[in-house]
């Protein structure tokens, strides 16, 4: 149970059926700590009434623009200012158009647009309006501006339907709201498997698996959040699609074999959620296949390995896959990750009481060099631990490596960089700089202790936070000419898109010459850890403590 005791949460309760699950948000609310204000619509107040909100925040319930005694001192504003989040629910299909259009014609959206705090909204309607293309066009607009769309569900609904659109339970809302929000894969594609696959017999009957789907969803709809483009290949399951994903739907191993190739190609990111079933019907039967005799025998054959084939071949940087074991969990897993050449597995324990069609799960997730525990929780919750690992620049860069090259993007400003002169190249396979070269139109010649900046003939952008550039003298031309880097060394930063530039200092006393097409720098791609400082009274002792010395041993 995540404790909310610094959240101050404004509760937008729209009106809609599922206004009545508010009742008890609240309450979970306050039980976990947080502070809870509701501001509902007017209309929202003829499903639960105010003296039921009341009595569980401990608050006055707002609902009315022209309440004298609050808005005598601007209190929509002071509303705006107290929440440290929003959370609209039920968000209404007409509640959502309001927000895409930034109306503030009542308190609840004014109290929206005044705020700073992140707004999260828990759609819920009828399954023909989710599904309807002006209702996903307003929730795409209100996503691109940062507002994070929490469900809906897929169930029996309120009209008697069955389908997508059932508002999240309170639980459900409240573990979302508890997951810090992250961009950290903005600009990423990220492919998620999810759910079974369906090997049919005949007709009727098929070989499948138990898999619900719900982690992998859940994977998916926290890859978006975290700010990459998704695409979610899903196995034959009924829930709604993550907001903000792009959804293939196949049925057998072999459709989700040919959508996930296709899809990882050019993917940044591929993990593998799906119970993909190892074996097939060697033929499936034109009709039903009728009762006879005491047993019947199948002739079954082996699937292809969709990950081992990923990890084999064209791969995406990182590949997440999945094992699900009943025994020997973390040795199977790991097993698994060297014979499929994976980067990281997740590993988990199934069985009748664990996993397959649950809420909640335990995971661990394994590397080459490491065992992490995420813990028990929530399906949402560890999908948001998982990202959140994946995500994390520490580990990104750790894994980088010349087996999983990283795509540097490059825009050519010479064009004689790339036909007179080759890109920038490693000269051997263990050399770690990238040649750089001076694209001048004529000999320049470099005297004692002047600087000049040259260029590259190019503009990069490295684009992975987790990643930075590092400009180096080459050690040749240092050592025997003088010729180092007049800034020492170049940082180039992961969002720079600028012309690459190299500062040439000689600091010889002997004047050198630059030809058009020399190589003067070197080009370094290094892993970057991203530091919070925390502020102490004191350290503990080390053996060196706070000494004058270095490595010499001299004071």
């Amino acid at each position: 149970m995540s404790d909310l005791s610094s959240m101050r949460l404004l509760l937008g309760v729209g009106a809609g059926i599922a206004a009545y699950k508010c009742a008890d948000l609240v309450r979970r609310a306050r039980e976990r700590g947080a502070e809870v204000q509701v501001v509902a619509t007017e209309s929202a107040l003829h499903f639960v009434g105010v003296a039921t909100f009341q009595a569980l925040s401990g608050r006055p319930v707002r609902s009315s623009l022209w309440d004298e005694a609050a808005e005598s001192a601007m209190g929509h504003i002071e509303l705006a200012r107290w929440a440290t989040h929003i959370l609209v629910a039920p968000a209404t299909a007409d509640l959502i158009a309001r927000l895409r259009g930034g109306n503030a014609d009542d308190l609840l959206t004014t109290v929206c647009l005044a705020s700073a705090a992140p707004l999260a909204i828990a759609p819920a309607m009828n399954a023909q309006m989710w599904a309807h293309p002006a209702l996903q066009d307003n929730l795409a607009c209100l996503m691109q501006r940062g507002v994070r769309v929490l469900g809906p569900a897929h169930g029996s609904q309120a009209c008697g339907d069955v389908g997508a659109g059932r508002m999240l339970e309170p639980l459900e809302l409240l573990d979302a709201l508890a997951v810090p929000v992250s961009t950290r894969l903005s600009g990423r594609r990220v492919v998620v498997s999810a759910g079974p696959t369906y090997e049919d017999l005949d007709p009727v009957r098929f070989l499948g698996n138990r898999s619900s789907g719900k982690m992998g969803f859940a994977i998916a709809a926290a890859a978006n959040a975290a700010g990459a483009q998704v695409e979610l290949i899903a196995g034959p399951v009924h829930l709604a699609t993550p907001p903000g994903c792009r959804r293939i739907n196949v049925r057998s191993a072999l459709q989700m074999r040919e959508a996930v190739l296709a899809a990882a190609a050019g993917a940044d990111i591929y993990i593998g959620a799906a119970a993909v079933a190892d074996y097939r019907p060697a033929s499936t039967a034109e009709h039903k296949i009728k009762k006879s005799g005491e047993s019947i025998a199948l002739q079954l054959v082996r699937n292809p390995d969709i990950i081992a084939e990923l990890g084999a071949g064209a791969r995406p940087r990182l590949l997440v896959g999945f094992a699900a074991e009943t025994c020997d969990v973390i040795s199977y897993a790991q097993a698994k990750l060297v014979a499929k050449g994976l980067d990281l597995i997740v590993a988990n324990r199934v069985g009748p009481d664990a996993a397959f069609d649950r809420e909640d799960n335990a995971l661990t997730v394994i590397s080459a060099d490491s065992v992490i525990e995420l813990g028990s929780g929530s399906k949402r919750q560890l999908a948001a631990r998982l990202i959140e690992l994946i995500a994390a620049p520490a580990w990104r860069g750790r894994r980088l490596s010349n087996r999983h090259p990283l795509d540097l993007e490059v825009k050519i400003l010479d064009p004689r960089l790339g036909s007179i002169w080759p890109l920038p190249d490693y000269a051997t396979p263990g050399s770690a700089g990238l040649d750089l070269r001076a694209c001048i139109d004529a000999p320049l010649e470099l005297h004692p202790g002047v600087s000049q900046l040259l260029s590259t003939g190019m503009a990069i952008h490295v684009a992975d936070p987790g990643i930075a550039a590092l400009v180096l003298p080459r050690s040749g031309l240092g050592a025997r000419h003088g010729i180092v880097l007049g800034n020492l060394v170049g940082l180039i930063d992961s969002d720079y898109q600028g012309p690459l530039m190299v500062s040439c200092w000689n600091r010889s006393d002997t004047r050198f010459t630059i030809a058009p097409g020399d190589r003067i720098a070197q080009l370094i791609l290094v892993p970057i850890l991203h530091a919070r400082l925390r502020v102490v009274d004191g350290f503990e002792a080390s053996e060196r403590g706070a000494g004058g010395f270095g490595h010499s041993g001299r004071s």
